[in-house]
């Protein structure tokens, strides 16, 4: 029987049945149109955007009449987080669920029907993560999308650089970061949030974006090859595989 996780609790444990089986939303690029004088077909150019998926989750209470139930689910089945489907284990998608059927409604019909806004991609639960060398590393990504991969490193210089497909990110000016020096300490590099930080000691991130230079790594499918400048004691990426 189908069941879907939502931010760690399991549709089990609420109470919950699913009554049909659910296929996990796919996503398309948006395309620019544009129109030239004389001829009768228009270009179409892919961009690197994509558009929010909508899905909707059909449950019924295991217990007709449930009230307690009912009231968990409510309290849980709500606002951000990920979600996973039991047809697609390895597989969380960031989502938003929206207001649930009114619950004296829900009460009556003892149905639960679901409405989640699905944000693009779907991401692996245990994704890649691999060490980098000062020589070329191979990096496969097998998700059917670029990825924007997470890359940290404990710094030995004032200098680290981030080399992907001989595309080069760096980092400078390590031991000057406001009134500290971080070489010894770990530097994260997010490129989906495009923001490279480290921890300081309050347990806050701290931001160092003013000491990146050039765009932030990307991985295309399939194999990539990543480098450092060899100013770190170890590097890792981890490769945040995902799916249309």
């Amino acid at each position: 029987m189908s069941y879907f996780v939502f931010n760690s609790v399991s549709s089990e444990d609420l109470g919950l049945i699913v009554l049909e089986r659910v296929a996990r939303p796919s996503w398309a690029c948006d395309v620019t149109e544009y129109e030239i004088a004389g001829n009768p077909t228009p270009v179409l150019i892919p961009k690197d955007t994509f558009q929010n998926a909508e899905l909707v989750i059909r449950t019924a209470l295991v217990h007709k009449g449930d009230f307690s139930a009912l009231r968990r689910a409510f309290a849980v089945l709500n606002g951000f987080g990920t979600l996973t489907l039991s047809d697609y284990p390895d597989e969380y998608m960031n989502v938003f669920l929206k207001p649930i059927v009114p619950e004296t409604k829900a009460l009556y019909t003892s149905e639960l029907p679901i409405y989640a806004t699905v944000r693009p991609f779907a991401y692996a639960v245990n994704p890649t993560v691999q060490a980098v060398t000062a020589s070329n590393t191979e990096v496969n990504n097998v998700g059917t999308v670029f990825s924007a991969p997470e890359i940290r490193f404990i710094p030995t210089s004032d200098s680290v650089i981030v080399t992907v497909n001989n595309v080069d990110f760096s980092v400078e000016n390590l031991s000057q970061v406001g009134t500290q020096s971080l070489i010894g300490k770990e530097v994260v590099i997010d490129s989906e949030a495009h923001v490279t930080y480290f921890v300081g000691e309050d347990g806050r991130k701290w931001s160092v974006n003013d000491h990146t230079f050039n765009d932030y790594p990307r991985l295309h499918t399939g194999l990539n090859y990543v480098r450092h400048n060899g100013n770190v004691s170890e590097m890792s990426i981890n490769v945040r595989e995902r799916w249309l």
